[in-house]
């Protein structure tokens, strides 16, 4: 990491910060991060993976073989056409508004963007985030199904940061509300240094 190499950060809906930190069984973020009652989070249900119909049997055993041996069971452009067609599909739950939701763009990749949570002898980040004088902002949605608590740790590990809250915005703020969402990058970008 060469935080002197960046001069602003800004971290749109942000995923849970690995590895994640548990003691007594319990995920430590949700007693230290408590959501404040000022802000109103709408249930969010998140990707819609409707089950294992969500996958074709295909689909799955490609993506265990490439995960498992490296092996591809599909060439790059069937496996990249199933991934678009997957996300057309989970997308719906990362809106507050399904209709907000925007056509597969394509280009994620299947092999380069498999699922694993396996995260092995990841080294934690938090030490060099808490020295870390780069600026930085992090946006979260009404509606986003990443809690509260791991997106505001990133708030609170940075020392120099802030964190909004987006009425009416899923976890792709920009599909919900991009007029609000470029306004905020913009103004955070626009600021000059505070003395």
């Amino acid at each position: 990491m060469h935080p002197e190499l960046i001069d602003r950060l800004v971290l749109s809906s942000p995923g849970i910060l690995q590895p994640s930190l548990w003691e007594g069984g319990r995920w430590i973020n949700e007693s230290k991060y408590p959501c404040p009652d000022s802000l109103k989070f709408v249930d969010a249900h998140g990707p819609q993976m409707d089950g294992l119909s969500f996958w074709t049997m295909r689909g799955m055993a490609a993506m265990a073989l490439s995960t498992a041996f490296n092996l591809k069971l599909m060439s790059d452009q069937e496996g990249d056409g199933l991934l678009n067609t997957l996300a057309s599909r989970f997308t719906r739950g990362m809106v507050c508004d399904p209709a907000h939701v925007l056509p597969e763009e394509g280009g994620a990749g299947w092999y380069a963007h498999g699922w694993s949570n396996y995260y092995g002898d990841l080294y934690d980040p938090r030490p060099l985030m808490r020295n870390c004088q780069t600026r930085v902002l992090v946006l979260q949605g009404q509606c986003d199904y990443i809690p509260y608590a791991a997106t505001y740790e990133y708030a609170d590990l940075f020392l120099n940061s802030r964190y909004v809250f987006i009425e009416g915005a899923g976890h792709i703020i920009w599909w919900d509300k991009p007029e609000l969402f470029l306004q905020q990058i913009s103004g955070f970008l626009g600021e000059t240094e505070q003395p």
